[in-house]
């Protein structure tokens, strides 16, 4: 059962919850796990009920499952590249997810909002714990998962984490090695979708899709990647992250290729017509935390075109199963070098997955198993004396 709750708004439902039961049902994300396509509701989506004021909440419930408390993005309910993740704990916890709204100028989940729910342990998906908020956490059994596309590199900023006893699960080799050089307990695990069905042919020349989705890949790289080489079409999706500046193409751009450009979040269906016919698939951006749409492509059998960086160059070896890039220096990739790649690939995710199953049967049993604290005293008290986090 997954409970999906803003983040102040809990504090008003613990004091109410007696009163609710069961308020109806809303759908959640597409259960196909991808950062492209809108919410859609599917009959195997989890359920979650309404209180009216709030977000999503579950009537209570009698058996004897941990409770977890999740804080993330409220963005994921869009993207929905944290379903993998809600899929495989609600099969085994109770799950409250808070939603942090900062990303949009809303309001952060508070210390008293977590405190509310009285989990079992606390998960924070990629936000990064402040140490000001972990102080004030009555639970002491804390997990965070970071994305290696929003984490500090320095070793200090991890160090200060560690007396609070936080555990971090790591889908990336970078961020496990800053963990283990600070002291943390870590989980490193791989996460490979489910191979989808490999189309054979997409016709003699290439059609790459891009999908604008942040500055770093901008129309003169990808121009870069491309060069002078024969297309037979260049898919561009314009739906660009929160913050990201709107894609005007230049009326050259049209003379140089067939252009076929697509506005805003489809449909599961709309989606898949837009993305089936590409041979080869730009990575939307430069550093990845899991890179969901890379992936997807691979477990498609296509193509990816890469920034040599995470965590791309850890799915993607060179003119083998993919095309990797140096973003300061880009110049144009030979695009029939990636003919056998995406065969290749899909093999690897068809692997890959088999693992993931395997592997992603540790992730609840880590997440229960309660590191304790070093010195907790201590940290608070260097904490109120550290201005800078």
């Amino acid at each position: 059962m997954v409970n999906e709750v803003a983040g102040r708004g809990y504090e008003n439902f613990a004091r109410r919850s007696k009163q609710i039961r069961r308020i109806g049902v809303v759908a959640v994300h597409d259960v196909q796990h991808n950062g492209f396509c809108s919410r859609a509701p599917t009959s195997s989506s989890p359920k979650c009920h309404v209180a009216v004021g709030l977000s999503a909440v579950a009537e209570p419930t009698a058996n004897s499952r941990p409770h977890l408390c999740l804080v993330d993005h409220s963005y994921h309910k869009t993207t929905a590249s944290n379903r993998f993740l809600l899929d495989l704990l609600g099969r085994g916890a109770e799950l409250t997810v808070l939603h942090d709204q900062q990303w949009n100028g809303g309001p952060p989940v508070t210390a008293r909002a977590i405190n509310a729910v009285n989990a079992d342990a606390v998960v924070f998906f990629q936000i990064r714990p402040q140490r000001a908020l972990l102080a004030r956490l009555r639970c002491r059994n804390l997990t965070w998962v970071p994305m290696r596309d929003d984490i500090s590199t320095r070793s200090k900023r991890w160090q200060k984490l560690r007396p609070f006893g936080l555990k971090i699960i790591s889908f990336s080799g970078e961020i496990e090695e800053l963990a283990e050089a600070a002291g943390l307990a870590c989980l490193r695990l791989r996460y490979y979708p489910p191979a989808l069905k490999l189309i054979p042919s997409r016709g003699p020349a290439p059609t790459v899709l891009w999908w604008y989705r942040h500055a770093d890949i901008s129309l003169p790289l990808v121009e870069s990647l491309i060069g002078e080489q024969t297309i037979a079409e260049l898919i561009i999706r314009h739906a660009p992250d929160p913050g990201q500046p709107v894609l005007h193409l230049p009326k050259d751009a049209y003379r140089r290729w067939p252009i076929r450009e697509v506005h805003g979040w489809l449909e599961p269906e709309k989606y898949r017509e837009l993305v089936e016919p590409a041979t080869h698939v730009i990575a939307p951006r430069l550093i990845e935390g899991i890179g969901l749409p890379v992936l997807e492509a691979m477990a498609r059998g296509q193509c990816v075109i890469a920034a040599n960086r995470p965590t791309m160059n850890e799915y993607i070896t060179h003119e083998d199963t993919g095309l990797l890039y140096e973003p300061e220096t880009p110049k144009q990739i030979e695009l029939a070098a990636g003919a056998g790649c995406g065969q290749r690939a899909h093999e690897q995710v068809t692997q890959g997955h088999a693992r993931w199953q395997s592997e992603s049967s540790d992730i609840l049993p880590f997440i229960l198993q309660r590191i304790e604290r070093r010195n907790p005293l201590v940290a608070i008290h260097r904490l109120r004396n550290d201005i800078r986090d």
